[in-house]
C-alpha cells in the first residue's frame, strides 16, 4: 500500500503539488477562524435576562413578564434551549446559544431583541445580566438605629453579612402565602381606571416607589417611598387603599377604595415557577443506596408508569443523573 502511494505521488506530481496548496489553503483559512485559547471553554454561550416588579407573586410574574420575555427571544437566530425561572418580584430568562454563535453577536441579538418587544406592565424595563448566576436571588434588609447612618449600615452589610452568607446552603419551599389582587376590569372602566394605573397604585403602596437619589459621600442611595407598615398590614387596611381617578364632568380627584375595582384574597402559591422550552415543569430528585442505579430508575418508571396517570399534556422525562 505504501509502495502504491509513493509510486502515485512520484508518477503525479502536479496533482499532489495541487492538493498541498488547497490543503494549505483550506488549514489557513479554518486558523482565521478557530477561536484560540489556551484552555477551550466547553460551556455555551448563555445570555440570562431578567425583569423585577416588586410585590407580584410568582405566577404573576410569569403571565406579565416571563412569558413575554420568553416570546421576545424565541426568534433569536442560534437559540439552542430557553429557561427561565419566575418566583416573587422577579423573572429571569436564560438563553443557550447553539455553539457556532459567539458571546457578542448573542448579546447583540437579545439587545435588539428585547428593544422591539412590546412594552412590559408597568414599562418595567428588562435588563441583560453581565454574568450568568448559579442559585437563586435573595433579597434582604439591614436596619440599624438612626444615628448609625447610611454608610455604616453599607459596610456592615459589605464586611461582615455577605462574608458570612457565602456558607450558608438555602433550600426553598412550596406554599408561599399571596397577596391576590384581581382587578375587575368592568368596575374599572366605569371610574375610567385602567390595569397599569391600579397596578402602578398597589406597587407604590405596598412594594414602594423610587422618589429621588441620595447622596452620602461617594455612595448612592435610593429614596423609595410607601405606605407605612401600620396601614398595610392587614387586608382589610389595603382593602381600602385609596385609588385616585377624575370624574366625568368634574376637574376636582376623587378617590375609589381598592375593594370597589378588585377582588382581594389570601392564597397559597408557588414559590417558584420554572419553565423550559416554554412549558412549566418540575424536577423531582432522588437517590439511590445499596442497589445499582439503573434497576432504581427501571423501578421508578415502573411506578409512574402504574401508579401516575398524566393527562395528554404532561409528559414524565428522564434528564440524568449527577
Amino acid at each position: 500500500m505504501i509502495k502504491l502511494l509513493l509510486k502515485f505521488g512520484l508518477t503525479h506530481r502536479t496533482l499532489v503539488l495541487i492538493g498541498s496548496i488547497l490543503v494549505l489553503a483550506v488549514g489557513l483559512l479554518s486558523y482565521t477562524k478557530v477561536h484560540l485559547e489556551a484552555f477551550p471553554d466547553p460551556t455555551p454561550i448563555i445570555i440570562d435576562v431578567s425583569a423585577q416588579a416588586a410585590g407580584l407573586s410568582a405566577e404573576q410574574m410569569e403571565t406579565y413578564y416571563t412569558i413575554p420575555l420568553e416570546t421576545a427571544v424565541f426568534p433569536i437566530a442560534h437559540v439552542e434551549k430557553i429557561r427561565s425561572t419566575s418566583f416573587q418580584g422577579l423573572s429571569w430568562i436564560q438563553i443557550t446559544f447553539r455553539p457556532e454563535a459567539d458571546y457578542y453577536t448573542a448579546y447583540n441579538l437579545t439587545a435588539v431583541a428585547l428593544q422591539q418587544m412590546p412594552a412590559l406592565l408597568n414599562n418595567i424595563t428588562p435588563i441583560i445580566q453581565q454574568s450568568s448566576p448559579l442559585g437563586e436571588v435573595v433579597q434582604y434588609e439591614v436596619k440599624g438605629p438612626k444615628d448609625l447612618g447610611l454608610t455604616n449600615l453599607r459596610t456592615l452589610q459589605d464586611w461582615v453579612i455577605a462574608r458570612r452568607l457565602f456558607d450558608v446552603e438555602v433550600r426553598h419551599s412550596v406554599g408561599q402565602q399571596n397577596l391576590d389582587i384581581r382587578i375587575d376590569r368592568n368596575k374599572a372602566s366605569r371610574y375610567g381606571l385602567n390595569t397599569g394605573d391600579i397596578t402602578g397604585v398597589i406597587q407604590s403602596a405596598l412594594a414602594g416607589h423610587v422618589a429621588s437619589i441620595m447622596y452620602e459621600g461617594d455612595r448612592l442611595f435610593d429614596i423609595v417611598v410607601r405606605l407605612d407598615k401600620k396601614d398595610r398590614e392587614t387586608i382589610d387596611k389595603i382593602s381600602n387603599l385609596p385609588v385616585s381617578y377624575m370624574p366625568s364632568g368634574s376637574s376636582d380627584v376623587a378617590y375609589v377604595p381598592l375593594k370597589e375595582i378588585s377582588d382581594i384574597n389570601l392564597t397559597t402559591g408557588s414559590s417558584f415557577i420554572y419553565r423550559d422550552s416554554g412549558r412549566r415543569h418540575i424536577a423531582v430528585r432522588f437517590s439511590v443506596r445499596n442497589r445499582d442505579l439503573e434497576s432504581a430508575v427501571n423501578e421508578i418508571k415502573s411506578r409512574i408508569a402504574t401508579n401516575v396517570k398524566f393527562s395528554d399534556s404532561i409528559t414524565a422525562v428522564r434528564l440524568g443523573t449527577e
